[in-house]
């Protein structure tokens, strides 16, 4: 999280987490609203400030240094369960947490699902917020399984 007493370059890595984030939202998102506001208010915005920012001060950045980006995807994707979502406040977690993880894992998203037999593919038929599980269609039936267990295909 960003705040006015942290260095320059704490900030500049958080603006292009925060990036990769508005992106990720941008992609989950359904609605035509919800990604409009992603791509131009989020997206945009922070894509100009992070290239005035590396231009002024001759810095990398996610738009030009390809290990940077990777090392900042990996921050925020996880190989199983949830992204690291960024969110500017406990307000802000607790008002936005539940529509990012029902729109991680929405309906009809193919997902890997871990099992006992191992790892199958399936299809997210409902999300329960207040038990951490998503049920899947896996080979004609349906499993409940917890988020750890999870992996979104895009």
């Amino acid at each position: 999280m960003k705040n006015r007493t942290q260095n320059f370059n704490d900030f500049f890595a958080c603006l292009q987490r925060e990036y990769l984030v508005a992106e990720l939202r941008y992609k989950i998102y359904m609605k035509v609203k919800d990604k409009e506001y992603y791509l131009h208010k989020e997206m945009e915005g922070k894509k100009k400030t992070i290239e005035s920012i590396a231009s002024r001060n001759n810095f990398p950045s996610i738009f030009t240094d390809q290990w940077l980006l990777e090392k900042y995807k990996s921050e925020i994707y996880n190989e199983w369960g949830l992204p690291n979502f960024i969110y500017r406040s406990d307000e802000d977690r607790i008002n936005r947490r539940p529509s990012d993880i029902v729109s991680y894992f929405h309906r009809g998203v193919t997902v890997n699902v871990k099992t006992d037999e191992g790892v199958k593919s399936g299809r997210v038929v409902w999300t329960d917020l207040d038990n951490s599980t998503v049920t899947v269609e896996v080979g004609g039936h349906q499993e409940t399984v917890s988020y750890d267990n999870l992996q979104r295909k895009f």
